[in-house]
């Protein structure tokens, strides 16, 4: 497994923001007057791109066969983000999360340890 600081150092090279967290004062040219909006702009976009893929890369991680988890807590995942959305009743519930090939969604087996069903 590689390094976490290796692994973000290449990600600030290959989006070329490694100047701008490298230096300390390189903040500060860019308060003046003379700065340029576009190279700003361009910056702003590349940093926020460069913190989408990273956050891409680390969801992606709560997946069975890449991450340490395994299906059970792929649908407690679910649940809880689709619980987060609104409260819903089990049958709304069921018909929100992803069924597997046997049209099977596994809820069963894991709604006792994130909802309380009234």
């Amino acid at each position: 497994m590689m390094d976490p600081s290796h692994f973000l150092m290449i990600m600030l090279s290959r989006f070329e923001l490694y100047q701008i967290f490298r230096t300390p004062d390189y903040g500060k040219r860019f308060s003046s007057e003379i700065t340029h909006k576009d190279v700003v702009q361009q910056n702003s976009t590349l940093i926020e791109e460069m913190l989408y893929l990273i956050i891409m890369l680390v969801g992606e991680r709560f997946s069975p066969g890449v991450g340490q988890v395994n299906a059970t807590d792929e649908i407690k995942l679910e649940i809880i983000h689709q619980l987060s959305i609104k409260p819903m009743a089990r049958s709304e519930l069921v018909k929100s999360l992803p069924e597997d090939e046997n049209k099977e969604t596994g809820m069963e087996n894991v709604t006792e340890t994130v909802a309380h069903f009234k």
